[in-house]
C-alpha cells in the first residue's frame, strides 16, 4: 500500500497583539533597572532608589506606550513592519542578559560602575581567572613572542 505524504501548509500565522507584545518588552525592560538595584552598594542608597523608581516608571508607562505603539503602527505601515520585527524577535531577548552582563564587565574594566554590580569582578582577578583556565585545560605557552592570546594574558 502507498500511502501519498503531501507535505502539510504551514500554519496562518497568528496575528500579532502589538499592544500587549510592546507591553511586555517595556515590563521585561523594566527588570534592568530593578535587577542593578539589587547589586548597588550599601554606601549608595540614594543610586538604588533612582534604579528602583526607574523600573516602576518604565512599568508604568508599558501600558501607554503599547496602546500608542499599536495605534501609530495601524496609522503607519513602516512603522508597522518595524514593529512587527521587534515582537517577533521578543524570545531572543534572552541573548540581551548576558550583553548587559558583559557590557556591565567591561563598564567595570575601566571604573565606570564598581566591580561586584551585576556579578562584575576586579579587572586583576578577571585576568587572573582567564590565565588560570588557560592552565589547567593546558593552554599555557609562556614565551612572549606566542601569539595564541592577547599580550595582557601572557604570565610572567
Amino acid at each position: 500500500m502507498v500511502v501519498s505524504r503531501t507535505p502539510k501548509a504551514d500554519p496562518e500565522p497568528q496575528p500579532l497583539n502589538r499592544e500587549q507584545s510592546v507591553q511586555g518588552l517595556f515590563q521585561m525592560l523594566a527588570a534592568v533597572p530593578l535587577v542593578v538595584s539589587n547589586s548597588v552598594p550599601k554606601d549608595k542608597p540614594e543610586l538604588r532608589t533612582a534604579l528602583l523608581a526607574d523600573s516602576a516608571a518604565i512599568a508604568m508607562y508599558a501600558k501607554p506606550i503599547g496602546k500608542g505603539a499599536a495605534e501609530l503602527a495601524v496609522n503607519d505601515p513602516r512603522f508597522a513592519k518595524v514593529l512587527d520585527k521587534v515582537i517577533q524577535a521578543g524570545p531572543y531577548g534572552v541573548l540581551l542578559i548576558p550583553v548587559f552582563q558583559l557590557g556591565a564587565q567591561l563598564a567595570a574594566n575601566h571604573k565606570v560602575i564598581e566591580p561586584g554590580v551585576l556579578g562584575t569582578v576586579e579587572s586583576d582577578a578577571l585576568i587572573a581567572s582567564v590565565v588560570a583556565e588557560e592552565e589547567r585545560s593546558g593552554e599555557t605557552d609562556k614565551s612572549p613572542t606566542s601569539n595564541s592570546r592577547p599580550p595582557a594574558f601572557v604570565s610572567p
